[in-house]
C-alpha cells in the first residue's frame, strides 16, 4: 500500500478497524505527503459488510489486491463468525471470494487485475471434510483455520491454471513483485520443502499421483540394460529450473558410455541416467531465478539425465525455444548444433577452402557441412551409399564410404583439402594422407588419433553457441533432419534404430508423442544485414522442403507408432 501510494496511484483502503486505518493513513502521508488515499468500511468477517461494499459506488479499479487476513481468534476469543464460518476461513478466503463475485461485472468491464495473496503456511495444514471450526483449543483452531484459508487461496489459483493449461501439470511458487508495477514479471521461487513433500504425499502435484519417469541402466551392456523407472520429482536447486521434457535427442556417445567402453573417461555410478539434449516447458524455478518463469518453452542440456519426464536444469544451460522450431528439432540441438559450431569456429573455413565432412548425414555432420557452406566453403561429405542423394540436396558433394576413399577425395579436390571433420571416427589417417595439418583435422570420437597424431578433439559448446545455432534453425537457415521419433517407453527400440544408422538425421524420444510437424516449413525472407544470422550464401536459397526427406513431418511416425501399439495391445488380449 505504501509503495502504491508513494508512486502517485490513487489507493482505496477498505478496513474494518477505523482507528487502525486512520493511523495507517497518517503514517503513509507522513512519508508521502502527496499520496492520494481514500478510506472505506469493510469487514470481511461479515458477509453483509462485504456485499454493501461490493455494491457501493466505486471508480473503475485498475488493481485489486486481496491481502487482508487474520491469524488469531476474533473479539472475546471467538473463532466463529456471525455467519457461522470459521473466522480465518471467512476473513481470508470466503470474504474475498464474495467481494470479487459482487464486483465481478465492474472488474471485467474495467479490465482489473486481481492479485490473490496466499502464504507458505498452506504447507502446514489440510482442509478436512468436516466443520472447519472444530478443535478443543481456540488458539489452535484459529491457527489451523489460517492455514486452511491459505490452502484454499492457493488451490483456487491452481484450479484456474489447471483449466487454462488444459489439464497439464500445475505448480505454484513464491512471487516477489513490486506492487507499483501493474504487470510485473516477478521472481518465481520454490514452495517450502515441507509443502512439496505434502504435495507429493497427497498426489496433488503435476501429473496427479504419477511420479516422474526416467531412463536408467544398472550395468554395462547393450540396449537390453535400459529401462524406464519411476523416480522422485526433482527439486530446483540454486539457479535451476524444473523442465518438463517434451523431446530429447539421442547421441552415439551415450551408447559408448552405456557399453562401458571407456569407464575411466566416462565414469558411471549405477543406476545411471542418460541423455544431454532436451526441450520442454518450465514448470518451476528456484527463488533466485528470474530469466524464466513457469510456462516458458525452452531448450538446452544437462550433463546426464535428459531422458526423463522432469529434469532439473541450470538456467545457464537453457535458452528460449523459438515458436518456429518443432519440438523434436529443439530437443536435438545442443550436442549436434554446438559441436558443429565449435568445429567451424575452430577450422574457420571460408571462400576458396575445400573441407571434408565424414558421417555428413548425421546430426553433427549435417550441421557442420551446412555451416561450412554458409561461410562459402566447398564441402565434400561422406556417407552410406543410400544417403548420397540426401546430402546432395544440401549442396554437398557426396562420396560413399568404401575403399580408395582417399584417392576419390583427391580426384574431387586436386587443389588439396583445407580441413577434415572426422565425425565417423578412424579417418584421421586419410586426412593426414591428404596433407591436412593435424590441427585442422577435427574429431569427436577418435581419442587415439588425438593422442598419437595431435589432431584436434571437439567438444559441445556453450549457451552462446546454442543461441546462434538455434537462431539459424528457427529462421530455416539450417536444417536438422529428424530420422525418427519414439515414445519414452520404447527407448530400447530408439537406440536400436540409432545403432543401425539406416536413416539420415537424429533419433528422438518424445515424452508425450504428438504429430510432430518436422522441418517441412515454408521459406522465409532473411535480411542480409541481419548480424545475428550472418551473410546469405547460395546455400540458403535451398527450399527447406527440398533439403529434408519427404518422410519427415507427414504424420508417418505418429501413425506407425500408433499402429504398433494397437498391434501390441491386440496380441495381449
Amino acid at each position: 500500500m505504501r509503495a502504491l501510494a508513494a508512486s502517485g496511484t490513487e489507493v482505496l483502503v477498505p478496513v474494518r478497524n477505523r482507528e487502525k486505518r486512520e493511523r495507517a493513513a497518517a503514517g503513509i502521508r507522513s512519508s508521502a505527503p502527496e499520496a492520494r488515499i481514500a478510506l472505506a468500511d469493510l469487514d470481511l468477517a461479515r458477509l453483509d459488510s462485504v456485499r454493501a461494499f461490493a455494491g457501493g459506488p466505486h471508480e473503475p479499479v485498475g488493481l485489486l489486491v486481496l491481502n487482508a487476513g487474520v491469524v488469531t481468534a476474533g473479539e472475546h476469543g471467538a473463532s466463529t463468525t456471525a455467519d457461522g464460518f470459521d473466522l480465518a476461513m471467512q476473513t481470508n478466503f470466503l470474504g474475498h471470494a464474495e467481494l470479487v463475485l459482487g464486483m465481478l461485472p465492474r472488474l471485467r468491464e474495467a479490465g482489473t487485475r486481481v492479485v490473490v495473496q496466499s502464504s507458505l503456511a498452506a504447507a502446514f495444514g489440510r482442509i478436512p471434510g468436516r466443520r472447519l471450526a472444530s478443535g478443543a483449543d481456540a488458539a489452535a483452531r484459529s491457527l489451523r483455520g489460517y492455514r486452511r484459508s491459505k490452502i484454499a487461496l492457493a488451490r483456487t489459483r491452481a484450479v484456474r491454471r489447471l483449466r487454462r493449461s488444459g489439464g497439464g501439470p500445475v505448480r505454484l511458487g513464491v512471487r516477489r513483485a513490486d506492487p507499483r508495477r501493474l504487470n510485473p514479471r516477478p521472481t518465481r521461487g520454490r514452495l517450502d520443502s515441507r509443502a512439496r513433500a505434502e504435495e507429493n504425499r497427497s498426489g496433488t502435484r503435476g501429473r496427479g499421483s504419477e511420479m516422474a519417469r526416467a531412463v536408467r541402466f544398472s550395468e554395462f551392456g547393450g540396449v537390453e540394460t535400459l529401462e524406464v523407472v519411476e523416480v522422485p520429482d526433482p527439486q530446483p536447486g540454486e539457479g535451476e529450473a524444473i523442465v518438463e521434457v517434451v523431446a530429447t535427442g539421442l547421441n552415439p556417445v551415450e551408447m559408448s558410455i552405456r557399453s562401458g567402453a571407456h569407464p575411466s573417461r566416462w565414469p558411471v555410478e549405477f543406476p545411471a541416467a542418460q541423455g544431454r539434449d532436451l526441450a520442454g516447458i518450465v514448470r518451476e524455478v528456484a527463488d533466485d531465478v528470474d530469466r524464466f518463469e513457469p510456462g516458458d518453452e525452452v531448450l538446452g542440456w544437462v550433463d546426464r539425465g535428459a531422458q526423463a519426464t522432469l529434469v532439473a536444469v541450470p538456467v545457464g544451460q537453457l535458452v528460449p525455444k523459438p515458436k518456429e522450431l518443432p519440438w523434436e528439432v529443439a530437443g536435438s540441438v545442443y550436442v549436434a548444433g554446438t559441436t558443429a559450431w565449435a568445429a567451424i569456429d575452430t577450422a574457420a573455413p571460408g571462400p576458396g577452402d575445400t573441407v571434408v565432412v565424414t558421417a555428413a548425414a548425421g546430426g553433427v555432420g549435417c550441421l557442420t557441412a551446412q555451416l561450412a557452406l554458409e561461410r562459402g566453403a566447398r564441402v565434400i561429405g561422406t556417407s552410406a551409399e543410400e544417403r548420397l542423394d540426401f546430402l546432395q540436396q544440401f549442396g554437398i558433394e557426396a562420396l560413399a564410404y568404401g575403399s580408395d576413399l582417399e584417392r576419390r577425395i583427391r580426384d574431387l579436390a586436386p587443389g588439396g583439402v583445407s580441413a577434415f571433420f572426422d565425425f565417423l571416427g578412424g579417418q584421421a589417417d586419410i586426412a593426414l594422407g591428404l596433407g591436412v595439418p593435424p590441427a585442422r583435422v577435427l574429431t569427436i570420437t577418435d581419442w587415439d588419433a588425438v593422442e598419437e597424431h595431435g589432431v584436434t578433439k571437439l567438444y559441445a559448446g556453450d549457451r552462446i553457441a546454442l543461441e546462434r545455432v538455434t537462431a539459424r534453425l528457427a529462421a530455416h537457415r539450417l536444417q536438422l533432419p529428424i530420422a525418427d521419433v519414439f515414445p519414452l517407453d520404447r527407448v530400447q527400440d530408439a537406440y536400436r534404430a540409432l545403432e543401425k544408422r539406416s536413416a539420415a538425421g537424429k533419433i528422438v524420444l518424445g515424452m508425450d508423442l504428438v504429430d510432430y510437424p518436422g522441418q517441412r516449413v515454408q521459406g522465409v525472407d532473411i535480411k542480409e544485414q541481419d548480424a545475428t544470422l550472418g551473410t546469405l550464401t547460395p546455400h540458403e536459397r535451398l527450399r527447406s522442403e527440398e533439403a529434408v526427406p519427404a518422410a519427415i513431418g507427414d504424420g508417418s511416425v505418429r501413425r506407425r507408432h500408433r499402429e504398433e501399439r494397437e498391434r501390441d495391445e491386440e496380441s495381449e488380449r
